[in-house]
């Protein structure tokens, strides 16, 4: 399903495909329509704080990557791993 990441002030930051993590309450992004805005929001701005948007359906979290072999992986954690 293609979802809509926005920011901490609502802003759309990119369009994501999304698959379960591989730990309870993350999802892991597994294309992006703008990787170059999530790298923005998270390095330069030092953003982390985003929230999935479809439809009526919306999922807040902490947005976090980290590097799998030779490529970046971006990834949400929900509040329930965020308070673990």
């Amino acid at each position: 399903m293609m979802m809509t990441i926005v920011d901490e002030h609502g802003l759309p930051l990119t369009y994501v495909v999304l698959r379960r993590g591989g730990r309870p309450c993350e999802l892991t992004i597994t294309s992006a329509a703008r990787p170059a805005a999530l790298f923005a929001y998270f390095f330069c701005r030092g953003g982390r704080v985003i929230t999935l948007r479809a439809a009526e359906t919306q999922l807040s979290g902490r947005l976090e990557t980290r590097w799998a072999g030779c490529r970046r992986v971006w990834y949400l954690l929900t509040a329930a791993e965020i308070d673990a």
